[in-house]
């Protein structure tokens, strides 16, 4: 009897040893998971272990380089992951992609194990991108074909999303319904939005399927949405028109809808985290007013109402780091289930928005090789256009084989898709016009676009398409687009061209570019709206009697007359003068036997001990720099408790235009002290700090130690959570 309990005892702790031998080993792999892919980036493979969790991430060549912040980490069940290293990458530092795709292997602290949901935040910063809804398809398919709550429905007849089920609320006609009375069983609720009550009633699910009745009118079909986005719409629609507005003031209205939030996330929002949003100007960018930015505050319910100015037209917004396009005059409802990462639009004219988020991102241009700079010769030249040629016809292909698996997707959706397309392919041979020399091979290169692309452009290109068409028109060398041959220039080399055509020019070059570029009446405005708003903002300096002449022969836009005209009535306002009113400022002279970078600084922020030194490095020349110097009176309120002291280093900068946009910003005060050191100085520092993007935002601390922290000041939450950390 002992020697049975022996070996049974014997047998338990063998196979104890065993099952924690493989419990410590167990590896646990997820491949082709369900995420919410963000900016070109998606997950392929995740691999759980007890010593770590490791994801394969795909990045389709979506943008020339990206960059992970050491703050990346995974979210789930309220906990955070941090990340360890990327295989082949240095974090912080800006990766190389040149419009390749490319794979990474990122490897984080472990995950437990059982993990059936998670999410990839890159730092908590402003714009940081998020993918969500990371985890197995049974796993998510269980999730969506679920309870009634939550649930999104479409109409069957019409394809369109029409209602969301949630626990508290209903989400019906772009407004938000509470529950006055809930009778799951008879399947039978009566909903009131504050104005007018409204009864709903559900017939039995059968396969996804039910009929459902508003106000006992005729049930209609409606099907349970189980995907991440609206599936194919059941008919096709053949209206190619997008909204334009002819550069008025307008704007779209969307209301957004957060269901899924956890209870991290209803923390956030109660502690005053907004979402971060903004949209991209191109026909009236011109230095200075590149994007609008929001800040957009939801409430505990998740809810939020936003007007997005579009003077543009059609445009892409982005929250988050999440794209989508508006119209003018439209107001959608924008459903997101946190949890499973399903993104839906409701509205009336929502169906290229739900076309757009469900195969935009698969429309791509692949013509970063155009950026190459070292083609000398025409041969060369010929050569590039032709693989441009190649790759416009394979995209055009690959548009193809996508509208025959999708014979239903609108004319709109078509229509943008290639003309996309071409749009990109504009803005990239452009450029590599614009950066290599030989004549011949640049007029080969007009040619081509002339016939290919530019006289098949649509007659709504100032709606939809803006970027690549906008970058065509007004790239750095416009005065040699389109030129047409009674304005010849004969010249063996760029050099005698430019010189050639600035004498053509020169009495008026402004009046007889324009003559030039297009009959277009329209790219005559943006042209010259443009270059008159470049010099008034640029400069800081209002119009001269010729300019008011220009903007009246040729701006015939109303909206683009009214837009010169405020900004020069803001530069007539504008004064001249000092900038530093510090009694701490450490003056120019007393650094100018400086040369070392690390010694300037620390001399520069010498005085201030004791408070917190924001460093912004910045250029009279870098729109988002000024964007981000115009707005930040806000953000200094919001940050008033922590004693910053914010100092301006300026990069190539004229004195005047440096003064004059300093105190029309109002960017002056005790806590603010500016800079504009001799070249050789400001290399120096910016050698010291690595700087390889503008505007760049350095932080020391009180005792004066410089933060090894991914720090941008336009994201006031994340400093904050910087700040505190250091306090």
């Amino acid at each position: 009897m002992k020697i049975l309990n022996l070996r049974l005892l014997l047998l338990v702790l063998v196979l104890a040893v065993v099952s924690t031998t493989y419990a410590k080993n167990k590896t646990i792999v997820w491949n082709n998971p369900t995420s919410a892919s963000q900016d070109g980036l998606s997950v392929t493979r995740v691999e759980f272990t007890n010593a770590e969790t490791v994801l394969n991430i795909h990045y389709n060549g979506y943008s020339d380089k990206i960059l992970f912040v050491p703050e990346t980490y995974l979210y789930a069940d309220g906990k955070r992951y941090a990340i360890r290293k990327v295989d082949g990458q240095e974090l912080n530092v800006w990766w190389d992609i040149n419009g390749e795709e490319k794979d990474y292997v990122f490897h984080f602290e472990p995950l437990p194990l059982d993990t059936r949901l998670f999410e990839l935040h890159e730092g908590d910063y402003d714009r940081a991108f998020c993918i969500k809804g990371i985890s197995t398809p049974e796993w998510m398919d269980k999730r969506m074909n679920g309870s009634l709550y939550p649930s999104a429905w479409r109409n069957e007849k019409t394809g369109d999303f029409e209602l969301a089920m949630l626990d508290d609320q209903v989400v019906y006609g772009c407004q938000f319904w509470q529950y006055k009375s809930k009778d799951d069983k008879k399947g039978r609720y009566v909903v009131t939005n504050g104005k007018e009550d409204m009864t709903i009633t559900l017939g039995k699910e059968k396969k996804g399927i039910r009929m459902i009745s508003f106000n006992g009118a005729a049930p209609r079909t409606y099907s349970r949405i189980t995907t991440k986005h609206l599936p194919d719409y059941p008919t096709k629609d053949d209206n190619d028109r997008f909204n334009y507005n002819d550069f008025r003031a307008d704007s779209a209205i969307v209301i957004g809808c957060y269901a899924g939030l956890s209870d991290a996330d209803k923390k956030n929002l109660a502690n005053g985290k907004t979402l971060s949003a903004f949209i991209n100007f191109w026909w009236m960018r011109n230095g200075m007013e590149l994007y609008d930015e929001y800040k957009i505050k939801v409430d505990s319910l998740g809810h939020f109402r936003q007007a997005f100015s579009l003077p543009e037209g059609c445009n892409d917004m982005f929250i988050d780091g999440e794209q989508y396009l508006l119209e003018p005059g439209e107001t959608y409802l924008l459903y997101k289930n946190i949890e499973t990462g399903q993104t839906i639009m409701m509205g009336k004219n929502a169906r290229f928005q739900n076309e757009f988020m469900s195969y935009g991102k698969r429309v791509k241009g692949d013509f970063h090789f155009l950026y190459e700079r070292n083609d000398s010769t025409y041969e060369q030249m010929v050569e590039r256009t032709r693989l441009a040629d190649e790759v416009l016809k394979k995209k055009y292909r690959e548009c193809d084989s996508l509208f025959a698996a999708h014979p239903t997707l609108s004319a709109r959706y078509r229509k943008y898709a290639k003309k996309h397309i071409d749009a990109m392919c504009l803005e990239n041979i452009k450029n590599h016009r614009y950066f290599n020399q030989a004549v011949e091979g640049k007029k080969y290169i007009d040619t081509f676009i002339i016939d290919n692309i530019w006289n098949k452009r649509p007659d709504d290109m100032y709606s939809i398409f803006r970027f690549g068409y906008a970058y065509g028109v007004f790239a750095f060398d416009h005065r040699h687009n389109f030129l047409p041959e009674s304005f010849s220039i004969e010249a063996t080399n760029e050099e005698d061209a430019q010189r050639e055509f600035h004498r053509k020019t020169e009495t008026d070059p402004t009046r007889k570019t324009v003559e030039f570029i297009c009959t277009d009446p329209v790219i005559k405005s943006l042209f010259v709206m443009r270059n008159l708003a470049s010099g008034i903002e640029g400069n800081i300096t209002p119009m001269t009697p010729d300019d008011e002449q220009l903007l009246n022969d040729y701006v015939t836009i109303p909206a683009l007359k009214e837009y010169v005209l405020k900004l020069n009535e803001k530069a007539k306002n504008v004064k001249f003068g000092e900038v530093n009113f510090s009694k701490k400022y450490v003056k120019e002279e007393d650094l100018k036997d400086i040369t070392d970078g690390k010694a300037l600084i620390e001399k520069i922020i010498e005085p201030f001990k004791g408070q917190y030194v924001l460093i912004d490095i910045w250029g009279t020349w870098c729109g988002p720099c000024k964007q981000a110097i115009r707005n930040s009176h806000k953000d200094k309120e919001e940050l008033k408790d922590y004693d910053i002291v914010y100092i301006y280093l300026a990069n190539n900068s004229p004195k005047r235009q440096w003064q004059t946009f300093i105190n029309g910003c109002n960017a002056v005060g005790e806590n603010c002290v500016h800079y504009n050191l001799p070249p050789e100085q400001q290399e120096a520092i910016e050698r010291y700090f690595n700087v390889t993007a503008f505007p760049t935002y350095k932080l020391y601390d009180k005792d004066g130690n410089l933060v090894n922290e991914h720090i941008d000041a336009r994201d006031t939450d994340a400093l904050k959570a910087v700040l505190d950390k250091h306090k």
